[in-house]
């Protein structure tokens, strides 16, 4: 295995504790730009934030640990039709060695295996070619093209493989 490589790649969920970590990652400055909200995330904002989401049945965050270190995070928003998005960082100094590719996997595999979703939704920006390389070569189909919050984007999805592929869904206004 490749020196850069990590040997390990470990989920555990998040807790209050991680709070600092994850709002330091959050607000790196590539990540803010990554984001669809580029505004830097005040630290009362963020706890307040952080304790919303560790009490929701249907959100999961996961921190990854790569050789025992904290080197990620993901974070799951579960939907009332059994679908989930994702969100996903890897700390800078950690970027670059598969680590993100391996804890999408990882994570969405926990995620089907915990709740039965359907599948997983990533958005990305258009031109954040790092992230749409990640989740393409984690197993997400490029749906196409999207707009979230004016800025254009793609919807990429992982179905569940325990489930197969997910209904289409009905456009937004349309009628069954």
């Amino acid at each position: 295995m490749s020196p850069d490589l990590p040997a390990t790649i470990d989920l555990r969920p998040a807790t209050g504790e991680d709070a600092h970590l994850l709002w330091r990652w959050a607000n790196e400055p590539s990540v803010r730009e990554a984001s669809f909200r580029i505004d830097p995330i005040g630290w009362d904002e963020h706890r307040r934030w952080l304790e919303r989401r560790l009490a929701s049945p249907a959100c999961r965050i996961w921190i990854v640990h790569a050789d025992g270190l904290p080197a990620a995070q993901v974070r799951f928003e579960l939907d009332a039709n059994g679908d989930a998005e994702i969100s996903v960082s890897v700390d800078p100094a950690r970027r670059g060695r598969g680590i993100g590719r391996r804890a999408v996997r990882r994570a969405c595999l926990e995620l089907f295996s915990e709740t039965g979703a359907r599948s997983v939704l990533a958005r990305v920006k258009a031109g954040n070619r790092s992230s749409l390389h990640l989740f393409a070569s984690a197993g997400f189909s490029d749906e196409g093209a999207d707009v979230v919050v004016g800025a254009p984007s793609r919807r990429l999805r992982l179905p569940n493989p325990r489930l197969g592929e997910p209904a289409p869904q009905a456009a937004a206004g349309s009628t069954q």
